[in-house]
């Protein structure tokens, strides 16, 4: 259709993590359409890592085309309400 969708989910804390079973499925299908799923730092999604996706922090989905473009907003947006130490690697 040509439309595009992104969506991005940043938790309250650093200790708060997803689970598989809750994302893995429709991370399939997003990335099967041509999306792109990074976690908020831009590393890939490691479902291997668990039931709880401890390996990651959060989720930035959009189209491959944008998906850098989305995740350089949310890192803005992180810094800009006081969250830079989400953007720490651990």
């Amino acid at each position: 259709m040509g439309l595009g969708n992104a969506t991005v989910w940043v938790y309250a804390r650093r200790d708060r993590f997803a689970k598989a079973w809750d994302h893995a499925g429709a991370m399939l299908l997003f990335e099967e359409t041509g999306g792109s799923i990074t976690d908020v730092l831009g590393r890939p999604i490691d479902l291997t890592a668990g039931r709880t996706m401890s390996a990651n922090f959060g989720f930035v989905a959009a189209p491959e085309g944008v998906h850098g473009r989305v995740l350089e907003a949310v890192h803005e947006v992180l810094r800009e309400q006081g969250h830079a130490a989400f953007l720490q690697r651990l």
